[in-house]
């Protein structure tokens, strides 16, 4: 099932937004690398360009961060332009968590959520992402149980009852371990915006699969296949009301990778071998993600997970 372009609002131009749902991401960016030259002194095309290098599978997060920073420079006023800064500190982080450490990343991430939220206290996604980072962060970077808690108890006052609650609520729960509470908050988020439900279970079925819970993971991951719009696209990821989750990044990588991967306050951290059990349910939940990613155009990862479910098979 095809998101319909009505069910997927972008606060981009008309040109941009065409490229984006027709997933020319690469010519998206050309269009407002090209404004941002027509109109320098307008630091609005830098912003929109420093997302859109952010979205797909290879985000461009130092070209993001130097065309954000720009942008928050030109007009540090703007509550977003803080916020999608912090946002490509965070992927910089999850690509590279100690080498970007060392460059003051993490100080940076913190500096600029709790900016963006001091600009706007009613900036909801800003919100929601500060909550989330204050989940795994140390006190002395902004973050801890108690202020998490203060993060959530604000958004749900802004927020109760949307599609960004129901997401802040999953992944506090998924971080608690309460993987049935998480189920039902993604759910809630996926019924309120079906071209996001096929997403959210897979998702699931991605965290399920790489704690190797394998039933559960071959529901979700089925239930995802049936209802289409498993992977992300850009068009999704660049909405205001798109969360993104450090619970399925995580599991995402260590399935992909086959590693274990820590969660830590400077993103995805440390990583160690694992070895795939042997089952005979493995190579069917390969078979799924083959096709699912088949049919988001991912022809990579495809051959990847078929090919890790003949030797599955072969085991």
């Amino acid at each position: 099932m095809a998101p319909s372009r009505k069910a997927l609002p972008l606060d981009f131009p008309e040109s941009v937004t065409l490229l984006l749902h027709a997933g020319k991401l690469d010519a998206a960016r050309e269009e407002l690398a090209m404004l941002s030259r027509e109109n320098p002194a307008d630091p609005q095309w830098r912003y929109q360009l420093g997302r859109v290098l952010l979205a797909g599978d290879r985000p461009r997060y130092e070209e993001a961060i130097r065309h954000l920073s720009a942008a928050v420079q030109a007009d540090p006023s703007r509550s977003n332009y803080h916020l999608w800064l912090a946002r490509a500190f965070g992927i910089k982080l999850e690509h590279g968590a100690v080498a970007a450490a060392m460059t003051g990343a993490p100080l940076r991430l913190a500096r600029h959520f709790a900016k963006a939220v001091q600009l706007d206290p009613e900036n909801i996604p800003a919100r929601a992402d500060l909550f989330q980072f204050s989940l795994f962060a140390p006190a002395v970077l902004g973050g801890g149980e108690k202020r998490a808690a203060r993060h959530l108890e604000k958004l749900r006052a802004l927020a109760a009852g949307t599609l960004v609650f129901d997401q802040a609520l999953a992944i506090e729960a998924l971080h608690r371990g309460r993987m049935e509470e998480a189920t039902n908050h993604l759910r809630a988020a996926g019924a309120k915006d079906e071209s996001l439900a096929g997403h959210f279970e897979f998702q699931l079925g991605i965290i399920h699969m790489s704690e190797e819970r394998r039933d559960a993971a071959g529901a979700h991951l089925a239930r995802a296949r049936e209802l289409g719009g498993a992977l992300e696209a850009p068009a999704q990821t660049l909405r205001s009301d798109f969360i993104r989750n450090i619970a399925f990044q995580k599991a995402r990588v260590e399935l992909e990778r086959n590693v274990r991967v820590s969660v830590t306050p400077m993103g995805l951290g440390s990583t160690s071998k694992r070895r795939e059990a042997v089952h005979p349910h493995t190579a069917a939940l390969h078979e799924i993600l083959s096709e699912i990613y088949e049919a988001g155009g991912d022809r990579s990862k495809a051959a990847h997970h078929r090919a890790r479910a003949g030797l599955s098979r072969a085991a």
